[in-house]
């Protein structure tokens, strides 16, 4: 049995590869290239996609492990080439070491890395080709590499045993460079899930859903890993497929770590698992601190987990600390400064320090009301209707600025802090300071509490013409109150008729064809007649205006 350390491969590999040889073996190893593979002791045969020759038939590799020399390849090189070192990477990758030690720059310049002659071709006379003597010649390769890891694997995740431990085996059995490639990343949730969770079988059923939800975080944190490898980002023609795939891949997490935390049973766990929820905090603290860019949503799950399953008053306490620790820290990059805010406005809003969270919400400025509304949701669900009202009436200044969906969701929560406490005094405020912006939500109101006179003022004072509305929108006043909308009219076609061009004087006599109907309906034609007069001699002189009232004139009523 072939017994191999990663150390020992990497003098081997560094005797006979070149450093260039071994960058191009990587971008192959990670563009997923290697499509068949098998070991059989020391030799490896492996089949690998050649790009240089995309019609062609895969390249057959012969990998010897005991001895490189006697490595073989289809290809055209007579040395050893890129698809051989991907046959290395892949070697380590299932051997449970990090293919990524392997490529350290710098490593190429020692003495015999010249790697580009043809070496496997030569004799083995004059050479000897033991690993000892590779080994004895080579100490200075070994230096370059970080210290090597006990040869014993991670143990196998148990009950009883806790995530720290966990961790460790994952990243044992999985590494990220495996899955740089796009069809490789695609089926990253499904390979590392279906290789992961079925240790569990058999355990508690708390305790199962615990270490799957660690699981799925191990799975986001791979795919943030993925998605920020210096190796995949690069701008080509593939960077928004990539870009889909790991959406996807956050997503599918997102969705399958909310559905397992709605099933933990929050009190067993905290009374029978509470060693294993805290240090479910430190590999969350750990984790959640997103890199820039990133698709997984980090923070939303560090919220769902702290807000309900890790909540305890010495938990927050424990977490605040660490925060406190994280902002300490000198020159915090954007997006965890940013995180670091986002934790703090968490905590305080769940401990119940409105003054804190509001000083923070200061903070995060325009950002502010997107950041608080989830939390002003929770207070409405849970009824502490006294604290939403002090949070809405807070809000107003910074919900000038919004989107319409949150200001939708504001006016939301205001109709429900006035059902359960009848502020209509407070919710008219908000409303007034607001405008134009919370013009619907207004009008509204007073369409459906009948205050038609208010309605249309406001329409009137705003700018507002008839035509800015559907007919089924005026029909409430038109049946009820028809006289309410005789001056609004009026108005309108004076706007009309001051800009003084043949669409607006278009737009005016349909107005007025309208006025007419209203003054018909409500058996007051004299006063339309006189009105038409007026018009008539007052704008005598513009011409196309008076063109366009002789059509009205010649066509009667418009009834």
């Amino acid at each position: 049995m072939l017994h191999l350390t990663l150390n020992g491969l990497a003098a081997a590999v560094y005797r006979y590869f070149s450093y260039p040889v071994l960058e191009q073996g990587w971008q192959v190893y990670t563009e997923g290239r290697i499509i068949d593979y098998a070991a059989e002791g020391e030799v490896v045969r492996a089949y690998v996609e050649d790009d240089s020759d995309w019609q062609g038939d895969p390249l057959l590799v012969e990998l010897n492990l005991e001895d490189l020399r006697y490595s073989t390849c289809d290809c055209r090189s007579d040395g050893y080439c890129e698809h051989m070192a991907a046959v290395v990477f892949e070697w380590c990758d299932r051997a449970h070491y990090d293919p990524s030690k392997l490529l350290k720059s710098g490593t190429s310049a020692l003495g015999g890395a010249g790697g580009g002659t043809s070496v496997r071709a030569s004799s083995s006379g004059g050479e000897d080709s033991s690993w000892a003597s590779i080994l004895d010649s080579l100490t200075t390769a070994r230096s370059l590499l970080p210290r090597e890891e006990p040869s014993t694997d991670p143990e196998a995740p148990v009950q009883g045993s806790g995530p720290a431990s966990w961790h460790k085996y994952f990243r044992s059995r999985v590494h990220p460079n495996r899955f740089s490639s796009l069809a490789s990343a695609s089926a990253l949730y499904d390979k590392v899930l279906g290789e992961l969770l079925p240790i569990a079988a058999g355990w508690e059923k708390t305790a199962a859903q615990l270490y799957e939800l660690h699981v799925i975080l191990f799975v986001m944190k791979l795919t943030e890993e993925i998605q920020g490898s210096h190796f995949r980002q690069q701008y080509d023609f593939s960077y928004y497929q990539r870009m889909e795939v790991y959406r996807d891949l956050a997503a599918r997490c997102w969705e399958h770590f909310a559905d397992v935390a709605k099933e933990i049973r929050k009190q067993d766990a905290q009374e029978r698992y509470e060693s294993l929820l805290q240090e479910t905090e430190e590999v969350l603290h750990s984790y959640a601190q997103p890199a820039s860019g990133t698709v997984v949503p980090w923070m939303q799950t560090y919220t769902a987990l702290w807000w309900d399953l890790l909540w305890s008053e010495a938990g927050a306490a424990r977490e605040k600390a660490r925060l406190q620790k994280v902002s300490e820290e000198e020159e915090l990059p954007a997006s965890r400064a940013e995180w670091l805010m986002h934790a703090q406005l968490l905590f305080a809003m769940r401990g119940g320090t409105d003054e804190e969270a509001m000083a923070l919400a200061v903070r995060m400025g325009h950002a502010a009301p997107a950041k608080v509304l989830p939390y002003l949701e929770v207070m409405a669900r849970t009824r502490a209707w006294e604290r939403l009202t002090a949070w809405l009436q807070w809000l107003v200044p910074w919900m000038t600025r919004v989107p319409g969906g949150q200001l939708g969701s504001y006016f939301d929560l205001w109709e429900q802090v006035r059902g359960a406490l009848g502020l209509d005094q407070e919710w008219r405020d908000a409303v007034f300071a607001l405008l134009p912006r919370s013009l619907d939500y207004y009008t509204e109101e007073l369409m459906s509490t009948g205050r038609y006179r208010e309605w249309v003022d406001i329409h009137l004072v705003l700018g507002y013409t008839p035509m800015d509305f559907r007919a089924s929108e005026l029909k409430p006043i038109e049946s009820e109150h028809r006289e309410l909308l005789l001056p609004w009219y009026h108005h309108s076609v004076e706007l009309f008729i001051a800009e003084k061009n043949r669409d607006a004087y278009k737009r005016a006599v349909r107005l007025l064809k309208k006025l007419q109907s209203h003054y018909k309906k409500l058996k007051r034609t004299e006063v339309w007649d006189r009105y038409l007069a007026y018009l008539t001699t007052r704008y005598s002189r513009l011409r196309a205006l008076q063109q366009e009232m002789e059509k009205l004139r010649k066509g009667g009523d418009a009834s």
